[in-house]
């Protein structure tokens, strides 16, 4: 897997050369990337390690169906600060949207509340592609009628996560069903 540098010279946008390691972006300032990096970067990365060996453990990783969530500690604050800062680096947009969410992630915040048009949720996430994405949205209509809305979202495996509209703005008669409506919503 290679990435490069985004570079914007003279209203031009180019990029640098490819190097191995894999996705990265600069969205963020060194004072915010490091915020993530020092504090809670890696407790998300504990928490994925341990989520993958429990499912290794069980052969493969797979969506289980209604089952309980795999036995793991967990610190939830510093792994959804750690995917809520990603999302701010992917989404610079989010910092004009929701910027009280800004400000306490940014000053540290002992109590982080969901904005009032937001939710954070989670799901497991079987593939091995990576997928990193800024605002999206999308329809179905072949099947299942269905939409696909989010400020935001990382697909990480073993999970992904989305920053989408919240409850009462999922539901939209001529739309129908949010594909996301069911996954775990993780705002506590």
């Amino acid at each position: 897997m290679t990435s490069a540098t985004v570079r914007v010279y003279s209203n031009q946008r180019t990029t640098g050369r490819p190097r191995t390691g894999g996705m990265w972006l600069r969205g963020l300032c060194r004072d915010c990337n490091s915020l993530a990096g020092e504090n809670y970067d890696a407790a998300y990365g504990d928490f994925t390690a341990r989520i993958s060996a429990y499912f290794s453990a069980r052969t493969r990783l797979r969506l289980p169906a209604a089952e309980s969530a795999p036995p793991v500690s967990v610190a939830p604050g510093r792994v959804a600060r750690s995917v809520l800062i990603g999302m701010f680096a992917t989404t610079p947009h989010l910092r004009t949207m929701f910027p009280s969410l800004a400000c306490d992630l940014q000053h540290r915040r002992p109590h982080i509340a969901m904005p009032d048009g937001a939710t954070l949720r989670m799901a497991l996430y079987p593939s091995r592609s990576t997928r990193l994405a800024s605002m999206a949205y999308g329809l179905r209509i072949l099947t299942r009628r269905q939409h696909y809305h989010v400020f935001s979202e990382i697909y990480f495996r073993p999970l992904a996560w989305v920053l989408s509209p919240n409850e009462d703005r999922l539901v939209v008669a001529e739309l129908g069903e949010s594909a996301v409506s069911s996954w775990p919503v993780v705002d506590q």
